[in-house]
């Protein structure tokens, strides 16, 4: 489960930090990538990230899905595609 007290400022954070120090390997997007001003990002990662600006503690992957991720971060006004596509948030992210 999404902490609710992760802002869209948290995620942009998130962004900052995987432009600066990248992804690790195993956090890779496979399907869903987060797309903001051009460039891709893995949406799990980044959630897992911004938690530790609320909390000081990265979110554990093991504890929400890539769907949770979408549907939390498209509110947020984030675009989410599914292998290149922009996401459907009722058909994709069940």
């Amino acid at each position: 489960m999404i902490p609710d007290n992760i802002s869209r400022s948290h995620i942009l954070k998130a962004i900052d930090v995987v432009d600066r120090e990248g992804v690790p390997p195993r956090r890779k997007s496979r399907k869903f990538d987060l797309l903001y001003e051009g460039r891709k990002y893995p949406p799990k990662y980044l959630v897992s990230l911004a938690n530790a600006f609320v909390v000081e503690e990265e979110l554990s992957p093991e504890v929400f899905s890539i769907y949770d991720a979408c549907r939390f971060l498209v509110p947020l006004g984030f675009d989410i595609l599914k292998e290149g596509s922009p996401v459907d948030l009722k058909r994709d992210c069940r």
